[in-house]
């Protein structure tokens, strides 16, 4: 097959068809010094001063501030911020908050939720000195946050936070919600249902309808 663009002509031999949007985009995010021990303990003293007080205690501690603070921001804005459990999948739970007005813009969900994450564990010796700082052999089930948010550009999109340093993130987009919302700004029918996929791939193969979507 002819490839068009650089993803497809790396996996050239593995693909028997095109593409004209990728499905789902999942981003990792994170702070590069919260990667190792001695990242996360310059980290601390940047800012607290000092590693005196760096212990599973604080960074607990500060997990628990990170969840306060986010609830009290979504009381005054009148955010919902509702609980998950384990098998709840969070995009459909947001469904019914989606908001109606297709001009909204930003945050109108926030969805609490416990998995598994690596958390640092402090190790000091008699003398109060840190002696080792290093990931818990298992990853403990901790709070994370989804953050549900409309973009004007990808349409529903989602930030997952763990409420622990050093607070990792993923950015989840959906390439269809993207390529629906290019059609309609150029006013063209989408219909919504199985054939959609096939309907907005039929949209945008025709050059005449609009511009092709790179992934």
């Amino acid at each position: 097959m002819a490839a068009s663009d650089a993803f497809s002509e790396y996996y050239t031999e593995l693909l028997q068809g095109t593409y004209d949007c990728v499905d789902r985009v999942v981003l990792n995010a994170f702070f590069p010094f919260g990667q190792t021990g001695g990242g996360i303990r310059s980290w601390w003293r940047w800012l607290r001063g000092d590693d005196l007080t760096l212990d599973d205690e604080h960074l607990r501690e500060m997990a628990g501030t990170f969840s306060r603070r986010l609830h009290a921001f979504c009381a005054k804005q009148g955010i919902p911020l509702i609980e998950a459990q384990a098998r709840d999948r969070k995009h459909e739970l947001a469904q019914p908050y989606l908001p109606h007005d297709p001009e909204f813009s930003g945050l109108f969900l926030v969805i609490k939720s416990n998995a598994p994450a690596p958390i640092w564990e402090v190790k000091r010796n008699g003398q109060g000195r840190i002696s080792e700082i290093r990931h818990r052999k298992s990853w403990p089930y901790v709070r994370h946050f989804y953050f549900h948010l409309i973009d004007r550009e990808w349409g529903h999109i989602t930030i997952r936070i763990c409420s622990y340093p050093p607070f990792g993130a993923q950015l989840i987009l959906n390439g269809h919600e993207r390529v629906e919302r290019q059609a309609r700004r150029k006013r063209v029918a989408v219909v919504k249902g199985r054939q959609l996929l096939y309907r907005r791939e039929r949209l945008f193969r025709d050059q005449s309808a609009g511009d092709r979507v790179q992934p």
